[in-house]
């Protein structure tokens, strides 16, 4: 990892001298804050150069030529390239290097998935500062369930002018200790990425622009999402699916995240069942971010047509609406929908819900800005359960069958796309 970051800044070094053979700076200029003078668009046009596999011109290569704030501009561009453990690896190399890496503006971007806290990692302390290296030949794992947290804890001062935190899949240790049950096992591991989180969000704040949590279990409780409200005013697209969102977090985020343009927040159905998507959380959610025009995705089967209908004439700017796991939508409901709002919508998705062949022809009809309709079904969404699984394939083939038929209408084939599981 160091390695290639090294051949990334000698190449790039080498790029840069051949093409520009002479820099001139004005003033005195003692750090990289201060080398504003220097061309970026010429920078920005050699490192696409260099990333599209371009070929280094012959020349003689002027070390002596830069000085530090050359050299600290030229290097911050190619960190600018890097993910978080290569941004973590260059911190190992040297002391220019570290205190380089750690620039505000190399941790706009925080994203991290797939990562799994078990028995490996390698760290390191520098600068009286614990930095958890991860190694990808070890399944980007962690060591202690609270070395995560400890990791993110550290970063957030350096994410000053953090804009996008992804957290996706973050699973801990697959095994329990010796004779630990599993009451207790669950007690030990939730909530362990609260506190971390918690000093990201507190460090951003007002630059936060993008949050998006998926998967995360029980190591992110209502903690997390409560601060989110609290330090992300400004917060332009939510993203919270299969978490445990309770109607206290749905509340406090209408209040304290009022400039959202896209809001997905889809239940764990496997934890809650979706009940906390009521008609009175639509209701709210419906009249306090009625702006929302980018893209809304609610799930769960305890809200009915009263409160979609809510959102729908809310929310008249939306332009892609998602229906997860919720009650079949018919033609009635359909018609209902078309008659309040809908006019901006061009993508309209029905993922794990069913959906009626004649709902799909008067959305057709009805919305004038449609462009897409897309059908995701699973066997046990139409008959929900196990058993005797085999004797409903036949039924649930039909069904697909007719909305498949749908395309044969015309201008509808080149809107509508449906996909059916048994598995």
């Amino acid at each position: 990892m160091v390695v290639s970051c090294l051949v990334w800044y000698t190449l790039f070094l080498k790029r840069w001298l051949t093409q520009t053979p002479r820099f001139s700076l004005t003033g005195s200029v003692s750090s990289y804050e201060d080398s504003s003078s220097i061309s970026v668009s010429s920078l920005s046009g050699l490192s696409s150069s260099l990333l599209e596999g371009g070929t280094i011109p012959s020349g003689q290569c002027h070390l002596d030529r830069l000085s530090a704030s050359q050299r600290h501009f030229i290097l911050h561009s190619v960190m600018e390239f890097l993910d978080i453990d290569s941004k973590l690896g260059c911190a190992v190399v040297c002391k220019e290097w570290r205190s380089l890496s750690r620039q505000p503006s190399l941790w706009r971007h925080i994203i991290l998935d797939k990562r799994r806290i078990s028995s490996k990692a390698i760290t390191v302390v520098s600068s009286a500062n614990l930095m958890i290296l991860i190694d990808k030949s070890i399944n980007n794992s962690f060591n202690l369930p609270r070395e995560l947290d400890q990791f993110l804890r550290t970063v957030s001062s350096w994410c000053l002018e953090l804009q996008t935190l992804k957290l996706s899949r973050i699973k801990p240790q697959t095994k329990r200790r010796p004779g630990e049950t599993k009451e207790v096992y669950q007690k030990r591991t939730r909530g362990i990425l609260d506190d971390g989180i918690e000093s990201l969000l507190a460090a951003s704040q007002n630059n936060l622009m993008i949050v998006k949590i998926t998967s995360c279990q029980q190591l992110l409780t209502k903690k997390s999402y409560l601060k989110i409200a609290q330090y992300c005013p400004c917060l332009n697209i939510l993203k919270l699916d299969d978490c445990a969102i309770r109607t206290e977090v749905i509340r406090s985020l209408a209040k304290g995240c009022k400039q959202l343009t896209s809001l997905q927040i889809v239940p764990d159905a496997k934890r809650d069942g979706n009940k906390n998507m009521t008609n009175s959380n639509l209701h709210f959610i419906g009249s306090t971010w009625y702006q929302l025009k980018l893209s809304l995705s609610i799930g769960g089967k305890n809200f009915s047509k009263s409160g979609l209908l809510s959102v729908v004439e809310n929310c008249q700017l939306l332009q892609i609406l998602e229906l997860s796991r919720a009650q079949k939508v018919n033609e009635d409901a359909a018609k209902k929908m078309c008659r309040v709002g809908l006019k901006e919508l061009h993508t309209f998705l029905f993922t794990n819900t069913i959906v009626t062949p004649q709902a799909i022809l008067h959305l057709y009809v009805s919305c004038p800005q449609l462009k897409s309709i897309r059908v995701y079904l699973h066997l046990s969404d139409v008959y929900p359960g196990r058993d005797n699984a085999n004797q409903y394939r036949e039924k649930f083939d039909d069904a697909v069958s007719e909305l498949q038929r749908l395309k044969e209408h015309p201008g509808l084939g080149a809107l509508l796309q449906v996909r059916a599981d048994i598995d």
